[in-house]
Parts: C-alpha cells; sequence; structure tokens
C-alpha cells in the first residue's frame, strides 16, 4: 500500500488542546494506474461505489467527523479511524474534544479503483478551525474563580488554545495547576504530560512524575501507562522494570491495549516479570486484535522467529502487513526486510524500497538498518561500505541494539571507517544492554580472548548463555566448545553434546564438524561412526574447513566409507586453498601415494 502522508500536528503537545474542528480538503486527484493494493483492499460504500480512505490518528479516542461525503460510520481502532469518502468528495470536518490529530494519512487507491483499474493521488488542504465555546467567558472565569474545578480545567483549556480570550499559555498553566490541585483527574494527566515533554513549560520529569502519579492512582488508564514508561526507562524516577510491569498491568485492566502491547514486550524479554515467551505472543495477539499497529509488527515478529508459537511464514506476513498499512514505521521496515532478504516472501528489492521508504520518513530505526544492510551487501543500490556505515549509526544512534552490533563489527573491521576495537567493545556492550543476542555473542568472544576488555571466561560463559537464549545460533556452538573443552566451566560432553547438536541442528558447519567428532569418538554420545561422517558432509557442503578435513580424513583412512584417495584428495584440496595448513600437508602426502 502507498500512503501520501499529508499532516503532521499536535498542537502544543496535545497537553492542553481544546475542541478544535480541523477542515480536510482534497483539492486534487492524480490519476494513476491501480497498484497490487488497492486490488486487494478495495473500499466501497453501501451502494456499492469505491471510495477514497483517510486513516486519522489520534492521542485518545473520542473524535467526531462531520460532512456530506463521509460514508458510513468511521472505524475505530484504538487512537484512530478510517474514515470513508465517497467518489467526488472534497471536504470533511474532524473534531475531538481535546486533541488535534497526530497524523492524517491518504491512501493512494480506493476512489473508482474497481471499475476503472485506476488509482488516485490526492493532494490536500487541512485547514484548523478554532471554535468558540458555548460557555459565556466571563461566567466561565467566575466560576473558576470560585473554586469550580470542572471551569477552572476548561478556562485552562481556552487560554492554551485561546478560545474566546487572547492565547497565554502562562495564565492557561497557571489555571491546569490550580484545577489539579485542586483534585482534577484530567487536569493532572494533562499537566504531567506538558512536563513530560515540555510543551509550555521546561521539561521535568520528576515534576511529570509527579503529577502522573496522582492521575494514576485515581485509575487514570493514560496516566498508568506512562508512569510505566518512565519506570521502564528511568525517566524522572529511579528504573524499575517490576513497578513498570504493575503499571502497565493496570492500564491494561482499564482497557489501555498499548499497554498489553507493553506487557507483552516485558515477557518477551523477561523484565519485571518472569520470562514467559507465550505469555509475550498473547499479549501481543490481544493488543494486535485491537488494532494496535506496533503490536501487530510484534505478533508478526513471534510468528517469524518462533517466539511463543510456531514458525508461520504466512501469519508473518499477514501481521506486518496489518501493521504496516496502519503507517505503522516498524510494520513497514519489517515488511520491507521480509522483502530485502526474501523471508517468507519472493526477494523483491523494489518493493522492499518502497515500504522502507516509508518508514524511513518517519525516522524509523529499522529502516535505517535496511538501508545499512542493502548499502553494505550492494542488494538493489550500489555497494558503498561507508553509506552502510552512516546508516547503521543513525539507527545506533537509537539504541537499536542489531544496529550497534554491525556497526561495532564495522569498526572491528575496519570497513567504512578506520578500525577501532575500542569503540566496537563499547558498541557491542550497548548491544547486549539492548537484548541483541549477536551483539552479546561478539561480546562474549571479546571477554573470553581478554580482547581490549579484561579477560573475565565467567562473564564470556554469561554471555553466550544469554546470547544462546536470545536464538543466536552461533552462541550453541560456542556453548558446545567450553563445555567440551572445560573453558570457564567444569567440562561436561553430554551438554557439549547437546549444546553442538541444537547448532548443528540449525545448519551451523562448525557445530556440524564438532558434532561429527563426538560421535567418531564416542565423547559425551555413544561411537556412531555413520553419523559421523553424515555430519561432516552437511558441514563440508557448507565449505567449513574441519568439516573438509574430516570429511577426508574418513575417505583416506576408510573410516565409516570404502577408502578413495581421489575423493580425499579433493576435500583436502578445498580445505587447503582455505588456508588450512593440516588440509595442505595431507594432500601433499596422497599426491606423493598416487604417483
Amino acid at each position: 500500500m502507498n500512503y501520501k502522508k499529508i499532516f503532521v500536528i499536535l498542537l502544543f503537545g496535545g497537553c492542553m488542546v481544546s475542541t478544535y474542528g480541523q477542515e480536510f480538503e482534497i483539492v486534487e486527484f492524480v490519476e494513476k494506474p491501480m497498484d497490487e493494493s488497492a486490488q486487494i483492499h478495495q473500499r466501497k460504500d453501501a451502494n456499492g461505489t469505491p471510495c477514497a480512505m483517510v486513516r486519522v490518528l489520534f492521542k485518545e479516542p473520542g473524535a467526531k467527523f462531520e460532512g456530506s461525503y463521509v460514508v458510513g460510520d468511521p472505524e475505530n481502532f484504538t487512537g484512530g479511524y478510517n474514515v470513508y469518502l465517497a467518489s467526488g468528495g472534497k471536504k470533511f470536518t474532524m473534531k475531538h474534544d481535546k486533541y488535534l490529530p497526530q497524523d492524517v494519512n491518504i491512501s493512494n487507491y480506493g476512489i473508482k479503483a474497481a471499475q476503472t483499474g485506476k488509482t488516485y493521488e490526492m493532494s490536500v488542504v487541512t485547514r484548523s478551525t478554532e471554535l468558540t465555546s458555548d460557555v459565556d467567558i466571563n461566567q466561565l472565569k467566575t466560576e473558576a474563580e470560585n473554586g469550580n474545578v470542572k471551569a477552572q480545567y476548561q478556562l485552562a483549556k481556552n487560554y492554551a488554545n485561546g478560545i474566546d480570550v487572547e492565547q497565554d499559555y502562562e495564565v492557561a498553566l497557571s489555571w491546569y495547576q490550580k484545577a489539579a490541585n485542586n483534585g482534577s483527574v484530567d487536569a493532572q494527566y494533562d499537566l504531567g504530560m506538558c512536563y513530560y515533554y515540555g510543551q509550555g513549560v521546561n521539561q521535568d520529569y520528576k515534576e511529570a512524575f509527579d503529577l502522573l502519579t496522582k492521575a494514576a492512582n485515581s485509575d487514570n488508564m493514560m496516566a498508568q501507562f506512562r508512569l510505566g514508561i518512565m519506570y521502564d526507562k528511568g525517566q524522572g524516577v529511579i528504573q524499575d522494570f517490576v513497578k513498570s510491569f504493575s503499571w502497565y498491568s493496570r492500564s491494561a485492566q482499564n482497557g489501555n491495549a498499548y499497554a498489553v502491547n507493553n506487557m507483552g514486550n516485558a515477557f518477551a524479554q523477561g523484565q519485571g516479570t518472569k520470562k514467559d515467551e507465550k505469555m509475550a505472543f498473547n499479549m501481543y495477539q490481544r493488543a494486535a486484535d485491537e488494532g494496535i499497529g506496533v503490536a501487530q509488527y510484534n505478533l508478526g515478529l513471534c510468528y517469524r522467529r518462533g517466539i511463543g508459537v510456531e514458525k508461520d511464514c504466512e501469519k508473518t506476513l499477514y501481521w506486518f502487513k496489518k501493521s504496516a498499512e496502519q503507517y505503522c514505521a516498524d510494520g513497514q521496515a519489517g515488511l520491507a526486510g521480509c522483502y530485502i532478504q526474501g523471508h517468507c516472501v519472493e526477494k523483491d528489492i523494489k518493493k522492499a524500497m518502497e515500504w522502507n521508504q516509508l518508514a524511513l520518513e518517519q525516522g524509523n530505526a529499522n529502516a535505517q538498518y535496511n538501508m545499512g544492510l542493502c548499502s553494505a551487501m550492494g542488494w538493489g543500490m550500489k555497494k558503498d561500505e561507508k553509506k552502510a556505515f552512516e546508516w547503521y549509526q543513525k539507527a545506533a544512534e537509537q539504541g537499536l541494539g542489531q544496529a550497534e552490533t554491525n556497526l561495532g563489527s564495522l569498526y572491528a573491521m575496519g570497513i567504512g571507517t578506520n578500525k577501532d576495537m575500542k569503540k566496537a567493545a563499547e558498541l557491542y556492550i550497548k548491544a547486549a544492554n539492548h537484548g541483541d543476542a549477536v551483539g552479546m555473542g561478539n561480546l562474549a568472544v571479546l571477554y573470553e580472548t581478554g580482547n581490549t576488555v579484561e579477560k573475565d571466561l565467567n562473564k564470556a560463559l554469561n554471555l553466550y548463555q544469554k546470547s544462546a537464549e536470545g536464538g543466536y545460533v552461533a552462541a550453541y556452538r560456542e556453548l558446545g566448545r567450553l563445555y567440551l573443552t572445560g573453558t570457564g566451566v567444569s567440562a561436561n560432553p553430554q551438554k557439549a553434546v547437546e549444546w553442538f547438536e541444537k547448532a548443528a541442528n540449525q545448519g551451523n558447519a562448525q557445530a556440524q564438524s564438532d558434532l561429527g567428532s563426538c560421535y567418531v569418538n564416542g565423547v559425551g554420545v555413544s561411537k556412531d561412526i555413520k553419523k559421523a561422517v553424515d555430519l561432516y558432509e552437511k558441514s563440508a557442503a557448507q565449505g567449513n574447513v574441519e568439516g573438509l578435513y574430516n570429511l577426508g580424513a574418513c575417505y583416506s583412512s576408510g573410516v565409516g566409507v570404502k577408502t578413495d584417495y581421489k575423493k580425499a584428495l579433493k576435500y583436502f584440496e578445498q580445505a587447503a586453498k582455505l588456508g588450512h595448513a593440516p588440509s595442505e600437508q595431507a594432500a601433499q602426502q596422497i599426491k606423493a601415494a598416487l604417483k
């Protein structure tokens, strides 16, 4: 689906906005060939006439839409609406008691698409129309001065937005403060959000925290949700994942689907609660069913990675698309990633770039990461290591773990920048702290070898374990090696075999060779030469030098296979070309014997 983003505004941060009307006028229609999304998602009114769809996002529900061209009741999802305009529609007005829209975008399909095979790109103008209140301003002032809390709250909104009075944020804040002090939960929440964002007042997380706590204790679900975020991030309060999870839970119980999604994050990461991937999946499913775009993306990730559910390509794509079509940047970048890597769908760089561009326009870190990957690999563009470095750096600055890992690897190898192991280590530490399994694995290597950081086998072991828990297959193999050799842990051949097997089953070539050697020598497992040869063959087929060498040794010695010096020579020479000295020596011996 292609969206033309036409309007982004949140007046004064959305913290003190009274009822506003937004007049929405389509000023031009540009006909173009109907796209794939238009064919799939045809919108029609009750008479079967194709419609245009406008997506409007508000901070909270409660919006109203007026206009003769609006078709039926707008579809509502949490904080957002799909509004349909009949063919020929030109205007409609949207109103909300507290907020201007955070985002309005036009879907580039719909009008007459089903009939003509064409769709339309729309040029749009929006106008803010200040609405006068029905209440006499002098009477409102009198009631507010006499201590009427509702009047104080309304007067604050009037001054904030210049409704019936000259706009004055300082006066507005004073009335908000009075209303909040007198127990207005709405005022406590709105004022708290102003301090949180620093809008109309200096940013002050501590003051925001105090105000939001009062509102949250009065069961304001949005204040409860915000407190969950503040405890999660340590904003204005000491970071506390347990308290964060508690506030998310309370907000969710009051019907906030965004809080349900964040509970899913907590279960997935084991922050503030016991790690439970099945519960994470269930939370994401609940929030996704409520139309939360980021939850739909997270649900797609679960199906892609097998988190709490069996992997399912079809459902991965379904939920990524649902999320992307809600203009969720993570969903758009996730869908782009599928097209880039050919995951669950045929590789299509053109489609990938179309979706990725939409996410890039929103400054999405995953989209920046995708650009770094494509630049590094030369997918859909000229290979450019410096560009890759720049894109990874942008994503890393937003705290994206996988970007921090890749940026660290570029520093480690001196690709696209000067080699700098100190920076590489710093980035791996950040990536590990952000939960990136590959970053944990890379950092574990540094602690094991004492490269750039002080050697610490306990830290290495813990990081390998966490990396393995995160699904990094290479960490499975490394844990097998540590248990086999007794490095940083008591030797345990049985555990070594378990880890080698997990890695081998995921296609890790080195683990396949390692496991094969365990079967040859009966280490941690009963001897089974046939299984060993099978594993060596799988490893060798992937070009692994040890797999090639071990398979060559089997053929030269007749272990598990009939002796065949020509085959042995072939495998030894392949390994020798990869710089494996023992294979070079073995190849020379066979050549001499064959003369």
